[in-house]
C-alpha cells in the first residue's frame, strides 16, 4: 500500500509539474508581450491584403506622429504600477475621446487615421497604452478582462481633470475595440456619451482558440491549459466577461464598424455582439477590407460614419460649431 501511494505521488508530481510547464509555455504565446520595449509605430501589418495599401499606411503615421503631444500622462493602475496615455489638446472644454490600440498594438500605428479624425471632429484625444504594452505596467495582456477596469479608470481621471459634464468617448480597434466593449454595462464614473468599436471579437477565450486552430494547434489540447495560463500566470478568469455578455446589458450606445474580409477576427463575431443589443448597436461594414484597415480602404465613408456617430450623440450644447473632418 505505501509504495502504491508513493508511486500516485509520484505520478501525480510528475502530472502537475508538466500541466504547468505548458500553461506557461501557453501563457508565453498567448498573454506575455515580447516587443513591450519595441517600437511598433511604423510596424504596419504585412500580407496580400496588407502590402498594396502600404506607402498610404506609412503616410498617414508619419501624419500621426507629426502632431504635437501637448502632455504625457500617468496614472496609477488598480492592481499596481502606472498606466501612460499621451494626450493631445484641441479646446479648452472640448469633448474627449479615449483610444485604446489592439493586442501587442501600438498607439500611433493602430490610431494612424483615427487620431486625427478626432481631432479633426474637435475632440481633445488621449492615446492610451495598454497594460503589458510599451509605457504601461507589466508584460501580460488580458485580452480585455483587466484592461476594461484600466478603461474605467481613464474615464475617471478625464471626468476629474476636466469636470463630470465634459463628453467622453471610449474608442477602441481589435482588442482595443473589445476592451472599450467590455465596459458597456458599466455605469462609468464620467459623461461616457458613446462606445466606437472597430472589428472587435466575441470572447477572448474565442478569438484565443480560433487563432491557434488556424496555427494547427489541437483546440481541445490547449483548451485547460489556456485556462491555466490565464489563472496562475497571467492572474485573471479568461472567462469573466466578453463583449457579447457587456454589451446585452449596454448602458452607452455604441458604433461597431467591421470589415467584411478580416481574417484575423470574422465579422461574424462583431455580428453577434449586435445582436445582442440591436437596439444600442450600430453595426457598419466595409466590404474587402481586412483587418483593422476598413479605414484605409474607404478613408471618406469611414470618417462620415465616425464623424455622424460622435455628433449624433453629443450633448445638445455640444452639437453645434463642430469642426469638419
Amino acid at each position: 500500500m505505501k509504495t502504491a501511494l508513493i508511486v500516485i505521488g509520484i505520478a501525480f508530481g510528475v502530472c502537475l509539474a508538466l500541466y504547468l510547464f505548458v500553461s506557461y509555455i501557453v501563457y508565453r504565446m498567448a498573454f506575455r508581450n515580447e516587443y513591450k520595449h519595441k517600437d511598433l509605430s511604423r510596424a504596419v501589418l504585412e500580407g496580400e491584403q496588407y502590402d498594396p495599401h502600404r506607402n498610404f499606411m506609412l503616410q498617414t503615421i508619419e501624419t500621426a506622429l507629426a502632431i504635437p503631444v501637448t502632455e504625457e500622462v500617468r496614472i496609477p493602475a488598480y492592481d499596481g504600477g502606472t498606466l501612460f496615455a499621451k494626450y493631445y489638446h484641441i479646446a479648452d472644454g472640448a469633448p474627449v475621446c479615449i483610444l485604446f490600440h489592439g493586442y501587442k498594438g501600438d498607439g500611433i500605428r493602430d490610431f494612424s487615421g483615427g487620431l486625427k479624425l478626432v481631432l479633426d471632429n474637435g475632440c481633445n484625444a488621449f492615446l492610451v497604452d495598454q497594460r503589458g504594452h510599451a509605457r504601461s505596467r507589466g508584460r501580460t495582456i488580458t485580452f480585455g478582462i483587466k484592461e476594461r477596469r484600466d478603461a474605467a479608470d481613464w474615464v475617471k481621471y478625464v471626468s476629474d481633470r476636466f469636470g463630470k459634464e465634459t463628453p467622453i468617448f471610449l474608442v477602441g480597434i481589435s482588442m482595443g475595440a473589445a476592451t472599450v466593449l467590455m465596459t458597456a454595462d458599466t455605469k462609468l464614473s464620467g459623461n461616457v456619451c458613446g462606445i466606437l468599436a472597430d472589428c472587435p471579437y466575441s470572447s477572448p477565450e474565442e478569438i484565443i482558440l480560433r487563432t491557434a486552430k488556424n496555427r494547427n494547434i489541437p483546440t481541445k489540447f490547449m483548451k485547460p491549459f489556456l485556462y491555466g495560463a490565464a489563472t496562475i500566470y497571467g492572474h485573471f478568469r479568461l472567462t469573466e466577461t466578453d463583449p457579447v455578455r457587456a454589451v446585452a446589458n449596454a448602458k452607452y450606445p455604441i458604433l461597431i464598424v467591421h470589415g467584411e474580409d478580416d481574417r484575423f477576427v470574422p465579422a461574424e463575431m462583431s455580428e453577434r455582439i449586435a445582436e445582442a443589443n440591436p437596439e444600442a448597436v450600430t453595426r457598419v461594414t466595409f466590404p474587402s477590407a481586412g483587418h483593422g484597415i476598413s479605414y484605409v480602404l474607404d478613408t471618406e465613408r469611414y470618417r462620415r460614419v465616425m464623424r455622424e456617430f460622435i455628433r449624433e450623440h453629443l450633448p445638445a450644447s455640444f452639437s453645434e460649431g463642430r469642426t469638419e473632418a
